[in-house]
């Protein structure tokens, strides 16, 4: 855990030096290269160890790297690995990369649209919307499931498409992804959520009925989908993960409840409060199969950018310091309490020298 503590520690120096008076728009852009730049080395410089799926993305790649360009056109992969990743590691093994150099690469590929999204979406709060999103579930996903953690990362650079209502290259965008990963279709919903024209109290309404409805008929629900997509049933399991879920039902209530004092951000928040309601929904079938609740990283990575609108409220500097160390001290015991269980075989974290 050290290593993570020390990862935290860094990006929260930055944070300090961000604060130091100079030219703010050049120093962003500065301190989030840096902080790109650390996670991309700390997450490519990893042993093959860390990270559950690496033990078949690695021996894969050394696979891919026998492959001919014609056979991937040709549809032949390995573990029904989608398209898109199947020619990515054709093309990195015959310019003779090596596993380690593949997995840098794949960290660039995944960190760079994340802090490209993040600058060009928040000016004030950019390193602390990045130090967030580095204590989500996400970012601990991308040390194992790289394949959809690449299409999670295409669809976040997509949300700048959403927002200037730019259908055709947002469509493109998710296109890409599939091609990564199949799931990155599911994010196809966010564009009319994020434009859907609606009164508040008919949005809440709805999605309240929504939920609960997801949450009485969940199985029946996920059977019915496995049914039509692979014409087969799937064997459920109680996973009770409902903390998660309600922990996101109060964020978007706090948000719903308080969205008018917001005043010239309100808008946007009130737009990005419909793609959390997606996650919420996606987090509700989560109780009753593991798998799906991947699915929700496509939509509550958002969760990001409810956080400046609030904290530009506060005029007090004092505070405002207070509240965000509180903000970071809470997020990097939750991080250490989610990876704790292993299940992503994070711990211990090793460089592959080591």
């Amino acid at each position: 855990m050290v290593y993570y503590l020390g990862y935290f520690f860094v990006l929260g120096s930055l944070q300090l030096i961000s604060l130091l008076k100079g030219q703010k728009h050049i120093k962003n852009s500065i301190i989030m290269g840096l902080a790109c730049l650390i996670t991309i080395f700390f997450q490519g410089f990893r042993a093959p160890s860390v990270g559950t799926d690496l033990a078949s993305y690695l021996p894969a790649y050394e696979e891919f790297k026998k492959y001919t360009f014609w056979e991937v056109f040709t549809g032949k992969t390995l573990y029904n690995f989608e398209w898109g990743y199947a020619l990515y590691n054709v093309v990195l093994g015959k310019v003779g990369f090596s596993s380690q150099a593949f997995l840098l690469i794949t960290s660039a590929i995944i960190n760079i649209p994340i802090v490209y999204t993040i600058l060009k979406t928040e000016s004030e709060y950019p390193l602390l919307l990045f130090f967030i999103y580095a204590t989500m579930g996400v970012f601990a996903f991308n040390f194992s499931g790289i394949r959809q953690s690449i299409a999670i990362s295409i669809t976040f650079l997509s949300f700048l498409s959403i927002k200037r209502r730019k259908f055709l290259k947002f469509f493109i965008w998710i296109v890409i992804a599939c091609l990564f990963h199949r799931t990155a279709i599911i994010f196809i919903f966010a564009y009319p959520a994020y434009h859907l024209k609606i009164r508040k109290n008919l949005y809440a309404i709805l999605f309240l009925f929504l939920v609960c409805f997801v949450l009485l008929f969940n199985e029946q629900i996920v059977q019915l989908a496995y049914l039509i997509v692979k014409g087969e049933t799937v064997n459920l399991t109680d996973t009770n993960a409902y903390a998660f879920f309600c922990g996101l039902l109060l964020v978007w209530g706090f948000v719903w409840f308080t969205e008018d004092k917001l005043q010239t951000e309100k808008n946007e928040i009130y737009k990005s409060t419909k793609i959390l309601a997606i996650a919420v929904l996606i987090q509700a079938f989560a109780p009753v199969h593991n798998y799906i609740a991947r699915l929700g990283y496509y939509y509550y990575i958002y969760i990001i950018f409810l956080v400046p609108p609030y904290l530009r409220l506060i005029h007090d500097n004092a505070l405002k310091a207070v509240l965000i160390i509180l903000m970071v001290i809470l997020l990097i015991a939750y991080f250490y309490y989610s990876i704790s269980g292993n299940v992503l075989s994070l711990l211990p974290y090793k460089f592959f020298w080591q």
